[in-house]
């Protein structure tokens, strides 16, 4: 398995947006879901949104 086999499946915009953040938009979706709980918990935002 590839570390670029994320990628499988997905066209257009999405394959290029994939292609440069290294994640799909449902595993972007995710991490900002954590990182907004964790600010709900007081601790600082660790990434910045894009």
């Amino acid at each position: 398995m590839s570390e670029w086999d994320f990628l499988h499946g997905l066209t257009g915009q999405e394959l290029e947006d994939a292609m440069s953040t290294g994640a799909t938009a449902e595993e972007w979706a995710w991490i900002e879901a954590r990182e907004s709980e964790e600010e709900t918990e007081g601790e600082p935002r660790r990434n910045p949104k894009h």
